[in-house]
């Protein structure tokens, strides 16, 4: 019994360990991804060496190795013009030859396409310099969203809370809600929502997405915008 009583003790030091890191999660108002790009954008100088993940900071990509000393790409497939790296994130041992390399990481849209979220988190995490900051995004109340072909998949969604299981050592960690909960409900239930409406009816889609998306709704959102601190 003795033994018995001090594993639930562990047990409960380490739940209440998770739930102070929750707590301490800054949650902010809700953005568009390409605000987070752009603030990476804004975060970057001259001095800064940047790993772009499935080149995931699309049309800011080029803006940010025009303002940056290096910027690498790292994917899991062969393109014609990238990657630098040609290497599974969630391959720890191959990961390796990166770690402590990067001042800021871009992640937009990739967790949810990682077999083992948890290791390639942890792979990217460690590639950051001391004091160094991931960018990116992840999706939560999204529609399943991978080719016939399967030439990447869709295996995992995120929570809130999620992060400080993908970030345990992450000295602060940031999120903002992608959609509020009229715009994830639409997006649910119809992709027209997202790849019609959203980009024709542009300031319309951006009211929709504000509603539900303060306190307690923040927790419904599509997905989340994040800002990992090493």
């Amino acid at each position: 019994m003795g033994a018995d009583s001090g594993e639930d003790g562990i047990d409960k030091v380490k739940s209440q360990l998770i739930v102070e890191k929750i707590k301490s999660i800054k949650m902010n108002e809700q953005v568009e991804e390409d605000e987070l790009r752009r603030r990476l954008l804004e975060l970057v100088d001259s001095t800064s060496v940047v790993l772009d993940c499935g080149k995931s900071l699309r049309e800011y990509h080029h803006q940010v190795k025009n303002k940056v000393k290096l910027l690498h790409t790292i994917d899991i497939n062969k393109f014609s013009d990238y990657p630098d790296y040609l290497i599974d994130i969630c391959d720890r041992k191959k990961m390796n030859k990166l770690r402590r390399k990067y001042d800021f990481i871009s992640s937009f849209s990739l967790l949810e396409h990682c077999y083992d979220p948890i290791s390639a988190s942890a792979n990217l995490f460690d590639s950051l310099k001391p004091g160094g900051v991931l960018i990116g995004s992840a999706p939560f109340l999204f529609p399943r969203h991978s080719p016939d072909d399967l030439s990447y998949q869709d295996f995992f969604r995120f929570t809130r809370d999620a992060y400080v299981i993908l970030f345990p050592n992450a000295s602060a960690i940031e999120l903002w809600p992608l959609r509020g909960r009229v715009a994830t409900s639409l997006n649910v239930l119809s992709t027209r929502y997202r790849f019609f409406f959203e980009k024709r009816f542009s300031s319309i889609a951006k009211h929709i997405n504000k509603f539900g998306s303060e306190d307690r709704q923040s927790l419904q959102s599509s997905g989340y915008g994040f800002l990992i601190k090493n």
